[in-house]
């Protein structure tokens, strides 16, 4: 796990633990710090970030079990004096 977050059954598990890691309030250049320092980009994820600068969006590379591959995106908004406001966290699976 990129931030050592483990054991996420939900959506809402994963944003309860992702707040802990990144709480409200924290410095954009914190947060992308954090998200360089994990190496998200070398493990298959991918970090866009808005041309506004209010939101970073990561995708993760996506984990197989059997035939489905499970990915999540994670969105960190900020607010005008570049401060995380909240994480919204999504999961889709693809596969046969």
């Amino acid at each position: 796990s990129w931030f050592g977050i483990a054991g996420a059954r939900t959506t809402a598990e994963l944003r309860t633990q992702l707040l802990a890691v990144f709480p409200p309030g924290s410095s954009r250049e914190d947060v992308m710090s954090r998200l360089a320092t994990a190496g998200v980009r070398k493990a298959g994820g991918t970090v866009l970030e808005d041309p506004s600068g209010r939101t970073v969006f990561l995708r993760t590379g996506g984990t197989q079990r059997a035939f489905v591959l499970h990915e999540f995106a994670l969105t960190f908004s900020f607010g005008p004096d570049d401060r995380l406001s909240d994480i919204k966290v999504e999961e889709w699976r693809t596969g046969p």
